[in-house]
């Protein structure tokens, strides 16, 4: 196993930074701007609500459902081609979907190979962000991650433009152009050189290259999934992310059925985007704080969102849905930072791209299951409150899942420890005789 020293919080680190900045945003950002053309899908192909919900709920599923297999692609390729990769096949998804002539081709395309393609720019992202910074690694995942945010603002807006003047199929043609950005800025991140190893720091800075073996991988992975804290917040993270999808998916939907102007609805799309810029720097610049458990910090963040969630079904005029949609849009940004240092926290950063692989993997179950499912209780209902009131308190009880998370870690490490100085022991009483 070959093993290198990465440039970490170094001026190189914060150039890195921006490329995942920029590539999360071209690329990212269409994923929480599907609700606009959510309704034209709806109109287009005439399918019911729960089946068009599949393109939102399989993109973010395959975002982030895929994550082992993400994780795979980093562990032997690198960030920077499996980011590379990753652009041109979500450009690809969203050029063949503007052909489309059914719901179940824009399924395909739309849901899972652009789902796909955007999972390993994202993981790609995460993972050098975590490789790159050391003391400012809450900070640094905090920004690369307010990408997505951006991205929110900027394609919502775009979005609709393009479709009211040129149509949804050239939308997405034009969306595919910016999605590309993504290949120039993967070529930011450069391989680690091997000659660059810290023998006195060697524990705290050497990162597995990908020339390992896949029975090291594989020898990882298990130690990962023996982490009890660790499949705690899987969990909570599962439940999390199923009730944050009936938000994205089906706001602007709600705001229609609330028989308000298509224009609030895009407003507080946008509005959801901003605060989550906002939110996952602010919420980053919290953790970064020493005195702050990022643990805690997470499952908090995640019981707020999941109250505004519930706030939606009865504050339904627009200045209630705006308060709701700014506390969404803030503490729904715990899925970065505080998600990631989290994952770092209970399984190391010689693992982090393995545990991250498996948040992912429960994030994007969460969402697949979570926006259908808002979706086809509305079409045996008619009623869209139920929908937010279910998926706010499925939100909430994700964050009662996590807390447990830190005391589980401590007696596993505890226990580890344990085993360790026993086994030491023995082998020394084995010296002896």
């Amino acid at each position: 196993m070959e093993y290198a020293r990465a440039p970490v919080d170094t001026g190189w680190s914060w150039i890195v930074l921006v490329a995942n900045f920029g590539a999360i945003c071209a690329t990212i950002g269409l994923t929480y701007s599907l609700g606009v053309y959510y309704w034209e899908f709806l109109q287009v192909f005439n399918a019911s609500k729960g089946t068009t919900s599949l393109i939102s709920g399989l993109n973010y599923g395959m975002l982030c459902g895929l994550g082992p297999l993400y994780s795979l692609c980093i562990h032997y390729w690198g960030n920077r081609v499996t980011m590379f990769l990753g652009t041109v096949s979500a450009a690809s998804g969203l050029i063949i979907c503007a052909f489309a002539e059914n719901i179940y081709t824009t399924i395909l395309t739309l849901g899972v190979l652009h789902g796909a393609g955007s999972g390993m720019v994202y993981s790609a992202a995460i993972c050098a962000t975590s490789l790159y910074f050391d003391h400012y690694r809450p900070l640094g995942f905090g920004i690369s991650m307010a990408g997505g945010g951006l991205g929110n603002i900027v394609l919502s807006w775009l979005s609709i433009s393009l479709i009211e003047s040129y149509g949804w199929r050239s939308a997405l043609m034009c969306t595919s152009g910016l999605t590309l950005q993504g290949c120039v800025c993967s070529m930011l991140i450069f391989p680690q050189s091997k000659t660059k190893i810290d023998v006195e720091n060697k524990e705290k800075y050497e990162i597995p290259q990908v020339k390992d073996t896949k029975k090291s991988f594989m020898k990882m992975t298990i130690e990962v999934c023996k982490n009890p804290a660790f499949l705690t917040l899987l969990i909570g993270s599962f439940f999390f992310l199923n009730g944050v999808g009936v938000v994205y998916t089906h706001l602007f939907a709600y705001v229609e059925y609330q028989n308000l102007p298509p224009e609030i609805g895009s407003l507080l799309v946008s509005i959801v985007g901003l605060t989550s810029v906002i939110g996952r720097i602010g919420l980053a610049a919290i953790g970064q704080h020493p005195a702050i458990d990022n643990i805690i910090l997470y499952a908090v963040a995640i019981a707020i969102t999941g109250f505004a969630t519930v706030a939606m079904a009865f504050l339904t005029s627009f200045v209630g849905l705006l308060i709701c949609s700014c506390i969404f849009g803030f503490f729904v940004a715990a899925f970065s930072s505080p998600a990631n240092m989290s994952t770092h926290i209970l399984v190391g950063q010689a693992h982090f791209h393995i545990g991250y692989g498996f948040l992912a993997l429960a994030m994007g179950l969460g969402w697949t299951t979570g926006a259908p499912l808002a979706g086809w209780l509305h079409d045996l209902t008619q009623n869209y409150e139920y929908s937010f009131c279910l998926g706010g308190s499925i939100t909430i009880f994700g964050a009662l899942m996590i807390i447990p998370a830190k005391y589980i870690h401590r007696r596993w490490r505890l226990k580890l420890q344990q085993r360790h100085f026993q086994s030491t022991e023995y082998e020394m009483d084995e010296k002896k005789c």
